[in-house]
């Protein structure tokens, strides 16, 4: 009598990630299954690989979603996507099995594509319960692969559109906004875009269609509730371990002021103007920096002013760094747009170690404590008076800077991961 040739025993977990995807891809471009008693076989062109039932249902089921990105005709470059693709799968099949799966579409600025969509994105990659991608680009039938899919204040008809047939597919649909675009002023660069009362109609229609609308502030939550199903407040949020500190190694008996923002914010540093140009003229020593904004004609004498270009995102945390200010000022003028915004500018300061005085302002009054983390201000008069104590008072700047780490504690992303989690799974559970 024959001996029977034994099972085949199930793949050791920690190397299944390295053998299963062959398998995968295998039957993802056609591979033939035959049955060999216990066991299962596996062919395709002249090789077979022979595996337990119990691997095969787990191949069968990655190459089911891996088959479906497959289009167009079968080239070199495609099989190795194909393979990038079942090692990815498998992975998410191993080790989330019951993920809620999440795609971001970011469509607007760097900055704020990463910190509404990057930030969130990278926070569900270091949780257990949600899988999440970010693109780009246009939209495609991988979308339905996921359970979530959120877009990123794209209020497009052909946007509308691909939306409503996610959610005829059963798919959630989550529409971001963390701007007051019905509060724009006709002289801001989105108005054309956001602004005009035209245009807001679709961004309602937009808000209504998704299963929740998620926002960056409370103010922005309460003003949009009547138009949402649902809204949810996904604060923004910075890593702090990752972000670079100020040196703090001059010595040059320069009392450094530093300003930083994009064009957009030039109204905003116009309220500030008059004091930091009467401050200069009385204090020889200080030196008033614009980082983003080239301003020739301030008011700041000749030789305490400079200028410094705006830079690509990626390079913000650094290049602020790099400035090594003694203090950094913040000021909001007192307009509705301004009300709906977050505090990210004054965690960002916080997190170089700067001491903060900012406007008195929407998201700026409510973050700082004035007289413990920073100052606020809301008068020429108060802005001087508010640089001349950090000016004589240097340890009083350190307490700003000690008690401001704290303060953004709550907002760095590490702590806030299950908050993030919660709320992607709730929509699909």
């Amino acid at each position: 009598m024959p001996e029977t040739e034994a099972p085949v025993q199930r793949v050791d977990p920690a190397l299944r990630t390295i053998l299963l995807p062959e398998v995968i891809a295998k039957l993802a471009l056609g591979a033939n299954v035959a049955s060999a008693g216990a066991d299962r076989v596996v062919s395709f062109e002249t090789d077979s690989i022979r595996i337990s039932e119990e691997d095969l249902k787990l191949c069968v089921t990655v190459s089911d979603r891996v088959r479906k990105k497959m289009s167009g005709r079968i080239t070199p470059t495609k099989v190795i996507e194909i393979v990038l693709l079942s090692q990815q799968f498998l992975s998410e099949e191993l080790f989330r099995p019951e993920a809620v799966r999440v795609l971001f579409y970011s469509t607007i600025s760097k900055a704020s594509a990463f910190y509404r969509c990057v930030m969130p994105h990278l926070a569900l990659g270091q949780g257990s319960r949600c899988v999440s991608n970010v693109t780009t680009g246009k939209f495609t039938r991988a979308a339905f692969e996921y359970d979530v899919v959120v877009f990123q204040i794209n209020h497009s008809p052909g946007a509308y559109q691909f939306a409503k047939a996610l959610k005829d597919a059963g798919k959630k649909v989550v529409f971001e906004l963390d701007d007051a675009i019905d509060c724009l002023e006709p002289w801001h660069p989105s108005y054309a875009a956001f602004g005009e009362p035209s245009r807001q109609k679709s961004i309602w229609a937009m808000m209504k269609l998704a299963d929740a609308v998620q926002v960056s502030t409370s103010w922005l939550s309460d003003r949009y509730r009547e138009h949402s199903n649902r809204i949810e407040v996904i604060p923004n949020l910075i890593e702090l371990s990752a972000w670079p500190s100020a040196p703090k190694l001059r010595n040059d008996g320069i009392f450094k002021i530093l300003w930083a923002g994009s064009a957009s914010h030039a109204g905003d540093l116009r309220e500030v103007l008059p004091a930091l140009a009467q401050f200069a003229k009385v204090h020889a020593d200080a030196k008033v920096v614009f980082f983003g904004q080239e301003l020739k004609d301030a008011g700041i004498p000749h030789g305490q002013l400079e200028n410094i270009p705006w830079c690509e995102f990626e390079d913000y945390p650094f290049k602020l760094a790099e400035v090594d200010a003694d203090v950094s000022i913040a000021p909001l003028a007192d307009i509705r747009f301004n009300l709906g915004k977050s505090n990210l500018r004054v965690l960002q300061m916080w997190a170089t170690g700067y001491p903060v005085i900012a406007s008195s302002v929407g998201p700026y009054a409510d973050a700082i404590k004035s007289g413990s983390d920073g100052f606020l201000c809301t008068t020429t008069q108060e802005w001087i008076d508010a640089l001349g104590i950090l000016y004589k008072d240097r340890g009083l700047a350190g307490k700003f800077v000690a008690n401001g780490i704290e303060s953004v504690k709550q907002f760095d992303v590490h702590p806030n991961i299950g908050k993030i989690e919660d709320f992607y799974t709730s929509l699909v559970k």
